[in-house]
């Protein structure tokens, strides 16, 4: 019998383990050190090395130590350099062309990182990457400082999913409704999982050791770094030690501090791009959650009978009903343009705007919570839940249509401005969600999570784009000479910066037509941009869009003039630039 076991196994090793287990708890002979064990508490120990004893199969084994190729080591150094020029980018100010170049190189050294590590190009990662790459550009074409900012983060976002894909750590294949979490993971999760590997990765084949060893390093040169400064500042007394620093005085202290805070603050960002990497690589986290957890959890929150959710929408419904009958008349006069009686254009256009879009969002979450929770057990509780998510979506559209339509009647009285058009463009983003909404209930097919996002992103886009400052102040000029706006708000147009630069110089030239003014009559002038606007914002110049104008364009060729910083260059500016030289209007202005 015995030799009847020796042979299966001899046959089968992969059963060895097993049988042997097997023999020796039949055998009931004593636990060695080196197996595991349960404590008092009934928790499972890890087994203790014993030399020359392999653990058994499905013991408790110790993860054996990452090392990292010559790629990663070498991307983990360039990570410092990258979180640096990040800081410099933010601290710098306004510098369109530096924040565009950040991101390509951030791009570039990650892509051929990913191509040295053969990762597969999908095309998820493929679209991130180059949607990325377009909304970057878009800083630069950009003169609104807002648009520029959101397009900067979203290129920034493009590039967390753009490594999460590249190795493969989507939940599921292809564009599913599972978007937002793989968006989640790979900005929230995946960096910080990895957080402080970069220290582990700064010399190939070393791992953990080498990591250790240069994060003391780093503690003890940060905890040094202030006594360092204040034996320093004690022996300055001293004319031949303080000889030795001349040339930090030659580069000037402000500045050498300014980059040490820079490297500073860099280095969280550098662990941060090095984490997001390495925790893509390894696939960490690749259960929490996963595509069936997801599945899972979405068939256990479908809690609610047809019955429950009736109750609760049925009484909304009828809320909005009522509203609808009693502001009939009050909303419809915005599609035939009458404005109300005892009403303002800018009161008629702002009123209601902001709840209006609260509900809108009362409505998505809504219809959210019914296709999240309803249970889903007959063909009546399809048609409930389609015919919940159509009549709420239209609900929202007609509230929608109104305040569009009052927003367009406001602009054709007043013109635009940067907060008229966001509004507007807002309004319209609602529209096609909500429209998405109905869409869906109709095609099943269709993956709205990922479309809902595709449309979000290219209207966004659009409007980074346009150089809608640039559109907002040709718009309002236009229409001020040809006589269909009967005032200008040249504040307004201020506000635009750099794009209203070119409009506004042909208003003043046409102004200067008109009037027959030249240069040497026209309104005293003043240096600089923050002179400018403590002087010309008071109640008087604000009556004289004439004199406003032509102050503000004689303090931005100013301010151009003695900024020549590589850095700040973008679209806009160059066509201020251009446009300023056209108009005879130079930067050597006098003051008032």
């Amino acid at each position: 019998m015995e030799e009847k076991k020796n042979s299966e196994i001899t046959k089968n090793p992969q059963n060895a383990s097993f049988a042997n287990v097997n023999a020796s708890s039949s055998a009931q002979p004593q636990t060695p050190q080196s197996a595991s064990s349960e404590n008092f508490a009934g928790v499972t120990q890890a087994p203790q090395t014993v030399p020359g004893y392999t653990p058994a199969a499905g013991m408790y084994q110790p993860a054996p130590k990452r090392s990292y190729t010559a790629a990663e080591s070498v991307f983990a150094w360039l990570c410092f350099v990258l979180g640096y020029l990040f800081i410099r980018v933010f601290m710098g100010g306004f510098r369109p062309l530096g924040e565009f170049l950040f991101v390509i190189l951030l791009y570039a050294l990650t892509f051929v990182v990913v191509k040295l590590e053969k990762a597969r190009f999908n095309a998820p990662a493929v679209i991130s990457l180059l949607s990325g790459l377009a909304l970057a550009f878009s800083t630069v074409v950009s003169g609104n400082g807002g648009v520029r900012f959101f397009a900067f983060a979203c290129s920034l976002a493009a590039y967390t999913y753009f490594v999460y894909t590249a190795f493969g750590n989507k939940l599921a294949k292809g564009f599913t409704n599972l978007l937002l979490i793989d968006f989640f993971k790979s900005a929230f999760i995946l960096p910080f999982a990895s957080f402080g590997k970069i220290f582990h990765g700064l010399i190939p084949k070393k791992g953990e050791k080498c990591g250790k060893g240069f994060l003391k390093v780093l503690i003890g040169i940060a905890f040094a770094f202030i006594p360092c400064v204040i034996i320093i500042a004690l022996l300055f007394y001293d004319e031949s030690f303080r000889n030795m620093f001349k040339f930090i005085d030659n580069i000037g202290f402000d500045t050498v501090v300014e980059h040490i805070v820079s490297a500073g603050f860099g280095i969280p960002v550098a662990m941060y791009v090095y984490g997001l990497l390495v925790s893509s690589k390894d696939r960490k986290c690749a259960n929490t959650p996963n595509a069936e957890n997801c599945r899972v959890a979405g068939e256990k929150t479908k809690i609610a009978p047809v019955a429950t959710v009736l109750a609760a929408v049925i009484p909304i419904s009828l809320i909005y009903v009522i509203f609808f009958i009693s502001q009939w008349k009050y909303y419809v006069s915005g599609f035939v343009g009458a404005l109300p009686s005892e009403t303002s254009y800018a009161e008629y256009a702002r009123r209601g705007f902001f709840q209006l879009t609260a509900v809108a969002f009362i409505n998505f979450v809504i219809i959210a919570l019914v296709g999240l929770l309803m249970k889903r057990d007959g063909k009546a509780a399809k048609i409930v839940q389609k015919a919940v998510s159509v009549i709420f979506s239209l609900m929202t559209l007609v509230l929608i249509s109104t305040a569009a339509a009052k927003m367009i009647m406001y602009i054709d009285v007043y013109g635009l401005t940067p907060k008229r058009v966001y509004a507007s463009w807002f309004i319209c983003v609602l529209a096609v969600l909500f429209l998405l909404v109905i869409i869906k209930q109709f095609a099943q097919k269709l993956r709205l999570v990922t479309v809902s996002a595709l449309v979000v992103t290219v209207m966004f886009a659009g409007l980074a784009f346009s150089n809608i400052d640039g559109i907002i102040a040709r718009y309002n000029v236009e229409r001020y000479m040809n006589g269909s706006l009967s005032e200008i708000d040249v504040v307004a147009l201020i506000d635009c910066g750099d794009s209203a630069v070119p409009a506004l110089a042909d208003y003043v030239k046409w102004e200067d037509e008109k009037n027959g003014t030249d240069a040497a009559k026209r309104p005293a002038v003043v240096y600089g941009e923050e002179y400018f606007y403590d002087i010309c914002f008071d109640s008087s110049e604000r009556k004289q869009p004439y004199t406003l104008a032509v102050r503000f364009l004689y303090a931005k060729a100013y301010a151009y003039k003695s900024d020549n910083n590589f850095f700040s260059a973008s679209v806009p500016v160059a066509r201020a630039r251009k446009a300023l030289e056209k108009a005879g209007i130079k930067g050597n202005a006098t003051g008032d």
